[in-house]
């Protein structure tokens, strides 16, 4: 019910809050159209293909960064992904279990 959804989205709070410092260790990810375009390519050409075969995975900070911005676009996401039966974040317990997946 809610309580366990509340629980889950504060548990997952300081997990996004270090992705988003790994991100913004590497601003190439969102200052550099070059890199982007390739993290985009590889999102959408390798990643997507893979995640949707294979469940637990994790994808590399570049692609993962792309898949979190689509999907803060849930109606295009769905559209585009989820509609196909496309695959959705895993959320990891640890950072030792996101690495493990990595």
């Amino acid at each position: 019910g809610g309580e366990t959804a509340r629980k889950r989205l504060l548990a997952a709070v300081p997990r996004r809050i270090a992705f988003f410092r790994e991100v913004d260790a590497f601003p190439e990810l969102f200052e550099d159209a070059e890199v982007l375009r390739h993290a985009i390519r590889r999102y959408e050409n390798c990643w997507l293909p893979l995640a949707a075969a294979q469940e637990g995975l994790a994808p590399p900070l570049d692609v993962d960064w792309v898949w979190y911005v689509h999907q803060l676009c849930p109606v295009k996401y769905d559209a585009e992904v989820g509609a196909a039966g496309g695959p959705h974040r895993a959320e990891f317990e640890t950072d030792a279990e996101l690495e493990a997946a990595r």
